[in-house]
């Protein structure tokens, strides 16, 4: 099976691994885009169950939690770049632009290590 370098992951791709590392039932939206279901919230009008976009990648809301939660630190270097790093668990180590896609990628090589499988990525 192919594999693809957790370094490598961000936007739809990235929060698609943070759902699954987090155990979160989840659909993908036709062009992107991870929902993730609500089982506490059914509508009693119609039984549907309450769904929200999931973006940690992007949203501070969703990946503040996982940052304090797995004991994730963020340092900013002088270029602008972001670190992201972890003792628990397995230990991880990433880089990229924002804070946030660091932090999720430490913790996708948290729980799966440096490697994804290719095929499981939003087909």
């Amino acid at each position: 099976m192919a594999k693809k370098r957790v370094s490598e992951l961000d936007g739809c791709e990235l929060d698609y691994w943070v759902a699954m590392a987090m155990g979160e039932s989840f659909r993908i939206e036709e062009g992107g885009g991870i929902f993730v279901l609500d089982d506490e919230d059914i509508d009693p009008a119609t039984m549907l169950v309450a769904e929200y976009e999931y973006k940690p990648s992007a949203e501070w809301y969703f990946s503040g939690p996982i940052i304090e939660d797995y004991g994730i630190t963020l340092i900013c270097s002088g270029d602008g770049n972001w670190s992201a790093m972890s003792q628990n668990g397995m230990p991880a180590m990433m880089t990229a632009s924002t804070p946030l896609i660091a932090a999720m990628r430490t913790f996708v090589a948290m729980r799966f290590g440096q490697f994804v499988d290719r095929e499981s990525i939003l087909h």
